[in-house]
């Protein structure tokens, strides 16, 4: 959980306020975006989240670690001071060439310093409502000149989707810590809080079944939706715009205000078997179930990387990046099932990070340079709807790609 600090936060200055901006730039879709995927690109790290509390008012909240800004001072006399600024860009679309509207907030966090804090803390927006846009967001150190972008999608087409709500967990002291993604770490109580100050039920869905893992993408096979049936049903009620919401079974959660909700936000708590499961992108059939039948997961998991990796040290390193990368894929990549199920973190958990990704609204480019752990690739994948009103992306599976796909498994084989 987050440790709360006493912070010092103003904003010195609003350039060019909220506004219309009738100023064109380089389309999204005409740039390298490989950063959404690989944090090693980016200079500070933080995390973002937006709330909508209004038609056409929302909140920005962002977290970063004390650890990444650099805290100076121009005399013995000052106080340590980081001085950091957060530049947003609201766009139609990947493709769009003009900015809808655009602002730049100077803020800045004085030192009651420490390592390892976690400065949150939010900017009240102005965004227009009934409509999806692409939010462009730029926080830069101004005292060290580091600086990262990240890209978030906004959703304004309704108001029974996750944007609308804020997550809280809490302790057995009560103390309340804001999530900043829907993925739940760990059973236990949350708190759900409703834009509005509302006193109703909401229904509560809930999704253990497995789901199936994506083919290699040499398999001529088109994606295919079971059908959603929940496993487990239950309401909560929400009063005066808050409400408990336990989690306690692994699974997907849908929250809905309205029985026959179109939308509905989505919460993902994973169960603990995301060591052993992704090994089938790995193994053949026969050694999967050998895996799989073994009466101790962990035990199973650890005879695979050792008698592949040959030695602890080696096996470690290997292990270290395949499961990073699963985790990612579970990060960026989740839909209606985990990330790493899906075509693209199928792709992402045994090829790593893409050196080149171009965007655009249906559809996706992965380059891979060649080097010695995959020769020259691209990987297309397009827009398709998916369960729960969502999107997801299907890979658009060659023939052509066996060799590749097997030379890649063999890297981490070996």
């Amino acid at each position: 959980m987050l440790i709360k600090r006493i912070i010092i936060f103003f904003i010195l200055a609003v350039i060019f306020g909220s506004f219309k901006s009738c100023k064109t730039v380089t389309r999204l879709s005409r740039q390298n975006l490989d950063f959404l995927y690989d944090e090693t690109k980016l200079q500070l790290n933080p995390d973002y989240l937006v709330f909508h509390h209004s038609n056409d008012s929302s909140t920005l909240f962002y977290k970063i670690s004390s650890d990444e800004l650099h805290y100076a001072r121009d005399s013995e006399k000052e106080i340590y001071t980081a001085n950091y600024k957060i530049h947003y860009r609201l766009l139609d679309s990947f493709t769009a060439n003009v900015v809808t509207d655009s602002l730049t907030v100077f803020l800045s966090d004085t030192s009651l310093y420490k390592s390892g804090l976690s400065i949150t803390d939010s900017v009240i927006l102005s965004i227009p409502g009934s409509e999806r846009y692409i939010m462009q967001l730029t926080m830069t150190d101004i005292n060290s000149q580091a600086h990262s972008t990240n890209l978030l999608k906004i959703n304004k087409t309704g108001d029974n989707n996750f944007q609308y709500f804020k997550i809280y967990y809490t302790n057995d002291n009560n103390d309340k810590t804001l999530m900043f993604s829907p993925f739940i770490s760990q059973s236990g109580n949350y708190i759900l809080r409703y834009k509005e100050d509302i006193f109703q039920k909401a229904g509560i869905k809930v999704y253990t079944k497995p789901q199936p893992v994506a083919p290699p993408p040499f398999f001529d096979e088109p994606l295919h939706f079971p059908e959603m049936k929940p496993d487990k049903v239950f309401q909560i009620a929400f009063e005066k715009g808050v409400a408990d919401l336990p989690f306690e079974t692994a699974g997907l959660y849908k929250i809905d205000l309205e029985s026959e909700a179109a939308g509905g936000a989505l919460l993902y708590y994973f169960d603990d078997n995301q060591m052993l499961l992704p090994l089938r992108y790995l193994t053949s059939s026969k050694e999967f179930e050998d895996l799989i039948s073994h009466p101790d997961p962990e035990d199973a998991v650890d005879i695979f990387w050792t008698t592949m990796a040959g030695t602890h040290l080696r096996g470690k390193k290997t292990v270290d990046i395949f499961y990073d990368n699963v985790k990612k894929s579970n990060e960026h990549f989740t839909t209606w099932k985990e990330g790493w199920k899906t075509d693209r973190g199928m792709i992402y958990t045994v090829f790593g990070t893409p050196d080149r990704v171009i965007k655009d609204d249906n559809s996706e480019k992965w380059v891979y340079y060649g080097t010695w752990r995959v020769p020259d690739t691209e990987f297309n994948f397009r827009k398709i709807d998916a369960p729960f009103g969502i999107t997801c992306y299907e890979l658009e599976r060659k023939p052509e790609y066996r060799h590749v796909w097997f030379h890649a498994v063999e890297r981490i084989r070996r």
